[in-house]
């Protein structure tokens, strides 16, 4: 059996633009990337942490974002607050 090879940037890149732009409310697409690109990430030593997307960074204009901000983009300090009506699966990978 030949072994092929792929981009690791390149498969991380993809997934991110998903994460950022999939407009199914239903976030089971988007989970299950995430448990791919972790897995391969962490196997090949490329995992450097992850980043929850604010409104912002979502660009479909009616999704929940996966991080509450103020107006001014900055974190809120009450934690509940923070994530209450998020969706996990809008996150960016570094």
């Amino acid at each position: 059996m030949s072994r092929k090879t792929f981009s690791v940037e390149a498969l991380r890149e993809r997934t991110n633009a998903y994460l950022a732009n999939d407009a199914k409310r239903d976030g089971e697409a988007r989970q299950a990337l995430m448990t791919v690109l972790e897995s391969i990430l962490h196997e090949t030593g490329n995992y450097n942490g992850f980043k929850y997307l604010t409104r912002a960074e979502v660009a479909i204009s009616n999704a929940t974002p996966g991080i509450n901000t103020t107006p001014d983009g900055q974190f809120i300090d009450d934690y509940r607050a923070r994530f209450a009506g998020t969706d996990r699966t809008r996150v960016k990978y570094f």
